[in-house]
């Protein structure tokens, strides 16, 4: 195997774990799946990124 298709190859598997990575941190970790309702009013998503405060900051680090 050649030293291009070992680094194409990293790449992928890299890519495949970085976009589940990605998907664990931003829906059961951060709770931001599905996205909060546009017309949700100011004071109620305030109250909702307090209440999940940890997780959003922890989810996609």
């Amino acid at each position: 195997m050649t030293t291009k298709s070992m680094t194409m190859k990293l790449c992928t598997y890299m890519g495949a774990i970085a976009g589940t990575m990605m998907f664990v941190g931003i829906w059961p970790v951060a709770h931001m799946f599905p996205p909060l309702d546009p017309s949700m009013p100011a004071a109620e998503a305030a109250a909702y990124y307090r209440s999940h405060q940890i997780g959003i900051l922890a989810g996609p680090s």
